[in-house]
């Protein structure tokens, strides 16, 4: 009954007095506890959306106000990012004392130019009052990032013109590689693209005679293309029932890859273009009555009876 009133009288406490009654020690504005990110890092476009994010840290009540400024010279750009951390808004009373803060956000107001150059500056505050407003000059003192170069989508420099590839290793896989009708195949690849972002990573696993032809559309991790501006490496794969040629005893199958980005350049790497590249692009596929899973070589047999025959006498 008593712990009962004494939480009460805390919280009205809390409540009237707000959280400087708590954090009367708190005498220090929120820090960077990393540098300012953008998302893409590479070549943003203005006119699309890009993510920006910081670590921060704060010594006792917590980060209310989580600020980033992106401003032109001219004055024809002031855009302010409001971040927000693990997707609730600001103020984050006396929770919050060490987080990931993020926004997105979509640049206008850029003059017709092919690139435009804006200064970053950042203002923070805690829930003590405490606050700490950072310019460009000063982030770039310190060493942090101070500006951000944004290109019109006309410029030559942010053209998507090359269709996504293999990674540098060329790591395809498809396992196993030998198999009997019916099991399942696990298809992987490693895919990138230059610019917009993967829309399509597909295989086709075909007979030499066209009589087998499956297609697997690849993921990745369990999201189906297209995955927009998701221009990192990423590890693609999906798995799919093979079955071979009817009334054969095995079926030899191959692969090919077809990759295509939102921009809507497409390659197609083929069967022969996989061996070339040191990829296995072979399946074997052994029907389950085959004679080459059933007959067992002479010797197997005469060691059978052999052994039999010791045991029987």
């Amino acid at each position: 009954m008593i712990f009962t009133r004494v939480t009460i009288a805390i919280a009205i406490l809390i409540t009237v007095l707000g959280p400087q009654a708590v954090s009367s020690q708190d005498a220090q504005a929120p820090a960077f506890g990393s540098d300012i990110h953008f998302i893409p890092n590479t070549l943003p476009i203005y006119g699309e959306t890009l993510t920006c994010s910081v670590t921060l840290t704060d010594g006792e009540s917590g980060v209310k106000t989580a600020r980033v400024f992106l401003t032109h010279v001219s004055g024809t750009v002031n855009i302010s990012i409001d971040l927000i951390v693990d997707g609730v808004p600001a103020p984050f009373a006396g929770s919050v004392n060490f987080g990931t803060f993020r926004k997105n956000f979509t640049i206008t107001g850029i003059l017709a130019q092919s690139e435009t150059v804006l200064n970053i500056s950042a203002y923070l505050e805690d829930n003590a009052g405490n606050s700490f407003y950072g310019t460009s000059a000063q982030f770039a003192a310190s060493g942090m990032r101070s500006a951000i170069t944004v290109y019109a989508p006309t410029n030559p420099l942010v053209q998507d013109t090359e269709a996504p590839t293999l990674n540098a290793n060329n790591y395809i896989s498809v396992e196993p590689n030998q198999v009997t009708d019916g099991d399942n195949i696990s298809c992987n690849a490693i895919v990138l693209d230059n610019r917009s972002g993967v829309n399509t990573a597909r295989m086709y696993i075909f007979s030499e005679d066209g009589e087998v032809n499956i297609t697997c559309t690849l993921t990745e991790n369990g999201t189906p293309a297209p995955i927009y501006g998701d221009n990192r490496e990423g590890t693609y794969k999906e798995w799919f029932i093979v079955n071979g040629k009817k009334g054969a005893d095995e079926t030899e199958l191959f692969f090919s890859v077809y990759l295509r980005d939102n921009d809507g350049n497409a390659r197609t790497i083929t069967s022969e273009e996989l061996q070339q590249m040191g990829v296995s692009n072979s399946i074997r596929v052994v029907h389950e009555n085959s004679a080459s899973l059933n007959n067992r070589p002479a010797y197997a047999l005469i060691a059978a009876l052999f052994w039999a025959c010791l045991y029987l006498f």
